[in-house]
């Protein structure tokens, strides 16, 4: 046979039920993971950016920006490329349940949800295509409860980083059905776990490659029969990788060629160093749980611990794993795959690898080495469900009547103890706190410069998020400015200027109408007239007079805002977000992705076994 996916044993048949549908109890477990997130009102944590980008992305959806790309309120209304460069796909899905109907934290906090879901069913699924399905319910269990995750979710608010959790699994588990079985269906999972993977969180997508091309040859090596070398499998897991980035392509491209129009020293210098986060074993073994920042040294006031549970687990398993060799020679490579993988995110986290992040500059945009703890969450959750596979899997049990064969004694007792051992540690560990709760109707935010969740106290108006609200509460937003723009500066004189202005000359301005992605006005005027457009300059924004495109004016100690002239007469004129080089090319490679899917789901069903 050529993995545990072909040969796990049947279940007896009181067993059966549970076996087919154990999902459902994976969801029940992961559920209250999911108690903190699902309480009334919002809470508070490192990113309290959420609520303005799904205001953003619903209005720039519903002006008919498909994608979106430019956040029109930000920055009292100058705007802002940020949908360019920050991975979409949780704003996306919450837009999904805004636009059937829900409110913006109840539609931010379902986005939660789903993707809290589905990580525990993806590694549930993965861990049990090697296992059985009581080992993959462990590994569901302490991946959910895995104290990085909560970090992630409940400290840091890093919803798209915490939306990875659900698409590494998926993506290791297509790669895996990939080697063993070759289908096209498997083809198509391995593009859209890749889309997902790669629209999920930008940072993340640098540190995924190097896992799967390791893992790519781990399959080719160990991934069917025993002393076999199979390369042909290779071709399908190149199509589905290229295919699912080409998917992403109208995120990926863009976001890559414009790099260099947003100041990217922003997100690699002053705090954001990586030599000022390095993590020491101490705070990998227990670090108390906290709500502060991560600072240099020993001063870190949130926990970058991997959890008691998960080391417990990863210890155990390399005990088992002379057991596990004689069970199972593909599982067993793989616990030492995912051994390997513990140990190189375990080093690169400490202060003792600093040359290799000096050698390697790309990494200095990973900007935290603990983001690692993502690597090492998943491989010891695994590693967990191994260990309970080969230590606590009983023995076949005795065949009942003449030519029966054995029946498994699957260790549901065992691995439900072990499930509220993860939870428990979880509850007292601190993880399912949250710093602040805010009712929603008392919910505001005060910059300092970072946004922060204020309680604006019993009896305040409720304040409607809408674009105003926007505008009003990130005038010192510093992500994805301009190379030459600033942060600070922006004041209450900033949110009082109207969108059009005469900067020069006697032009009147009429017939106005602003969208998202476009300003549409009329001028007139007896003489040349200069006019400002109070909307950062970047590229794709184009100025038109009478439908032909004029020059911008570049003006020395002026902000960075659109400046351009008018003859005099009557003109009718516009300023709008146009699609560039990058981003057309970016739509186009999406486009084709999609198209490859299509074929690939067309195409005839062959034996598709690497023979």
């Amino acid at each position: 046979m050529m993995s545990r996916l072909m040969n796990r044993p049947s279940p007896p048949a009181r067993w059966a039920l549970l076996d087919r549908h154990a999902w459902a109890l994976v969801v029940a477990l992961a559920l209250p993971a999911l108690i903190p997130a699902l309480m009334p009102g919002w809470f508070e944590g490192h990113d309290d950016l959420h609520i303005y980008r799904l205001i953003e992305y619903d209005r720039a959806l519903k002006d008919g920006q498909i994608p979106p790309r430019w956040f029109p309120d930000i920055s009292a209304g100058y705007g802002n490329p940020h949908p360019l460069y920050y991975a979409p796909l949780f704003y996306v899905t919450a837009e999904t349940f805004h636009l059937a109907g829900l409110d913006v934290i109840l539609s931010l906090k379902a986005a939660i949800v789903l993707f809290t879901l589905a990580a525990a069913v993806f590694m549930f699924s993965y861990a049990r295509s090697f296992f059985g399905t009581p080992a993959a319910v462990v590994a569901a269990v302490a991946y959910t409860y895995a104290p990085y995750r909560m970090l992630d979710l409940y400290v840091r608010e890093a919803f798209s980083e915490c939306t990875v959790f659900a698409f590494l699994p998926a993506l290791l588990l297509a790669y895996h059905n990939l080697r063993v079985r070759g289908s096209r269906r498997d083809v198509i999972s391995g593009a859209l776990a890749m889309a997902a993977m790669s629209t999920s969180h930008t940072i993340t997508t640098m540190m995924v490659p190097p896992l799967l091309a390791a893992y790519a040859l781990l399959l080719s090596w160990r991934g069917g029969a025993a002393g076999a070398v199979r390369w042909r499998w290779l071709g399908r897991a190149a199509l589905s990788a290229v295919v699912g980035c080409a998917i992403a392509g109208f995120f990926l491209v863009p976001a890559f060629l414009e790099r260099n129009e947003i100041n990217l020293t922003t997100y690699t210098s002053q705090y954001l160093q990586y030599h000022k986060h390095f993590v020491y074993p101490i705070q990998l073994l227990w670090w108390p749980w906290g709500f502060g920042m991560s600072l240099e040294g020993l001063k870190d006031q949130m926990s970058f611990r991997m959890g008691l549970g998960l080391i417990a687990g990863g210890v155990a398993a390399v005990l088992a794993l002379p057991k596990l060799r004689r069970r199972d020679g593909v599982a067993a490579a793989h616990v030492a795959f995912f051994l390997g993988v513990t140990v190189v995110a375990i080093f690169l986290m400490l202060p003792i690898s600093a040359p290799v992040w000096d050698l390697l500059p790309p990494m200095k945009f990973v900007q935290f080495p603990w983001r690692f703890l993502m690597l090492t969450t998943l491989s010891t959750s695994f590693l967990s469900g191994a260990a309970f596979f080969a230590l606590a899997a009983a023995p076949p049990a005795p065949a009942r009547g003449r030519g029966a064969a054995p029946a498994r004694r699957e260790p549901w007792g065992a691995a439900l103890a072990v499930c509220a051992v993860f939870v428990a540690e979880a509850a007292l560990g601190g993880t399912l706190g949250v710093k602040q709760r805010v009712p929603a109707d008392r919910l505001g935010f005060v910059e300092k410069p970072d946004t922060h969740v204020i309680d604006r106290g019993p009896g305040a108006p409720r304040e409607t998020m809408d674009a105003s609200f926007v505008r009003r509460h990130t005038l010192l937003w510093y992500d994805h400015l301009p190379p030459d723009v600033s942060f600070r500066g922006l004041n209450q004189s900033d949110l009082d200027r109207p969108k059009v202005e005469v900067e020069g000359g006697a032009a009147r301005v009429s017939n106005m109408e602003a969208s998202s992605r476009a300003v549409r006005f009329r001028t007139e005027g007896d003489a040349p007239s200069r006019i400002r457009v109070n909307i950062y300059r970047f590229p794709g924004w184009t100025a038109r007079v009478d439908g032909a495109p004029v020059s911008l004016v570049d003006l020395a100690q002026q902000r960075r805002v659109i400046f351009f002239d008018v003859p005099a007469g009557r003109h009718e004129v516009s300023v709008a977000f146009e699609w560039t080089f990058a981003r057309k090319l970016g739509d186009l490679i999406s486009l084709a992705g999609l198209a490859a899917l299509v074929a690939v789901g067309l195409w005839p069903e062959h034996v598709a076994h690497a023979r």
